[in-house]
C-alpha cells in the first residue's frame, strides 16, 4: 500500500524534472486517502514543492461533480 513516505520520494522526483508550475488534483475520498493521510511530513513537504512549481491540490471530500472519473461512471451506469 501507498504511504505518505512514498508519496514523498516520488512528489520530490517529480518536482526536480519539472521547468514550469505544476498543479496536481488529487481525490480525496476516504477510501483513497485512508492509506495516504495527510501527514505533518507530507504538510511540510508540500509547501517546499509549492515553492518549486508544484501544488497539490485536494478535491473535497465528496464531490463526485469535480473528478471526472466519476461523471463517466456514472454515465456508464445509468446509460
Amino acid at each position: 500500500p501507498m504511504t505518505s513516505l512514498m508519496l514523498i520520494d516520488i512528489m520530490d522526483y517529480f518536482c526536480s524534472l519539472l521547468t514550469e508550475l505544476v498543479v496536481i488534483v488529487l481525490d480525496n475520498a476516504p477510501i483513497h486517502v485512508s492509506k495516504i493521510h495527510v501527514s505533518k511530513k507530507l504538510k511540510k513537504r508540500m509547501e517546499y514543492w509549492e515553492k518549486r512549481s508544484l501544488t497539490l491540490y485536494f478535491l473535497l471530500r465528496y464531490a463526485p461533480e469535480l473528478n471526472l472519473i466519476e461523471v463517466i461512471w456514472r454515465k456508464m451506469k445509468y446509460e
